[in-house]
């Protein structure tokens, strides 16, 4: 049974091989038929040799040229996108962007006020660690005079200083202007506990009218506040500079 239908198959093969051979053999003839049917020019005609009929003619004969096809919106869109690619990828960015950060700043005020002549001194150190700025404020201060009035001197005021000075006492002198002239100054101190120690002192010598005592003194005097503007931190400030006492205060204040 095998081989019968092995036996079939192989001559359906062979039947199929003879009809392609066949189908072939027949496409060749007639291309062969084909080449020998065409004729072909005894010589090649130029056109200027042609009339202007047979030219108008050749025109009418030629087929017509078909327009282009059109480029589809896809690739014109696409070329613009990347253009505005270029575009921005070539656009340089404004140093404004580029942000480098920036160490913290601190505002420092010296607690203590100022008098011209320190603030002179102490901006020279400061300089170097950052803007140094100030500001004037008025303050009043107080002074206490230690003195025996004129209308107490049981002698007269050039004698009482010529006596305090031979028993040791410094700081006296006599005084020739103002309100009080004519007492006996013992010394001018910015402190009453300074004053009254001193008025003690002088007291001892005195005889009980000639006795001295402290008149206060009232002046507006104009200080300084001292202001620097730093990147060191009040723990990073060196020891030659914190003998001003810093406090941390609002940004602003540094620049007013």
């Amino acid at each position: 049974m095998k081989r019968l239908l092995l036996l079939l198959g192989l001559m359906n093969l062979a039947v199929a091989l003879l009809l392609l051979g066949e189908r072939l053999s027949a496409e060749r003839a007639a291309l062969s038929l084909s080449v020998i049917a065409t004729p072909v020019p005894d010589q090649i005609q130029l056109l200027s040799e042609l009339s202007a009929a047979q030219l108008q003619q050749r025109k009418k004969s030629a087929p017509a040229k078909s327009p282009p096809a059109p480029i589809p919106m896809v690739l014109f869109e696409w070329q613009a996108s990347r253009v505005k690619l270029e575009s921005l990828w070539q656009t340089r960015l404004p140093d404004e962007m580029s942000v480098v950060p920036q160490p913290p700043r601190y505002c420092l005020q010296a607690q203590q006020l100022l008098t011209v002549t320190e603030v002179e001194r102490w901006s020279h150190q400061l300089e170097p660690l950052g803007e140094v700025s100030q500001q004037q404020v008025p303050q009043q201060v107080e002074r206490y005079w230690v003195m025996i009035p004129q209308q107490r001197l049981s002698q007269s005021a050039p004698r009482l200083v010529t006596v305090l000075k031979s028993q040791g006492v410094v700081d006296v002198a006599q005084i020739f202007v103002g309100e009080h002239r004519g007492a006996v100054s013992l010394g001018l101190f910015s402190q009453r506990s300074s004053a009254e120690r001193r008025l003690q002192q002088v007291n001892r010598l005195l005889s009980k009218r000639e006795q001295a005592e402290v008149v206060v003194q009232k002046r507006q005097l104009d200080r300084i506040a001292l202001y620097l503007l730093t990147e060191r931190s009040l723990s990073e400030l060196p020891a030659s500079v914190t003998e001003l006492a810093w406090q941390v205060v609002e940004r602003q204040r540094c620049h007013e």
